[in-house]
């Protein structure tokens, strides 16, 4: 029999539970201000489901967070002075 291994950060883990409540903010998470965001927002003022389930869809698609591109301009700064 198969196993299926699914890898999900804890980040991640995360950003799927507050989906839930608060559908456009992990998306703001992964992508920031970009069209996501507003396609996400919209979905939220329309219909909670679809938000959701968009919200878990940019999750999902493995782009990396704009809260760890901060984060290791941070640790590079304090590296380099």
């Amino acid at each position: 029999m198969a196993r299926v291994s699914i890898d999900v950060s804890k980040e991640d883990f995360f950003l799927y539970l507050i989906a839930i409540l608060i559908p456009p903010l992990p998306v703001f998470a992964k992508r920031g201000f970009e069209s996501p965001f507003w396609i996400n927002l919209i979905l939220c003022v329309l219909l909670w489901l679809p938000a959701i389930i968009h919200s878990w869809y940019v999750i999902s698609r493995g782009t990396q967070s704009r809260w760890n591109i901060f984060k290791r301009r941070s640790e590079t700064q304090r590296l380099l002075g």
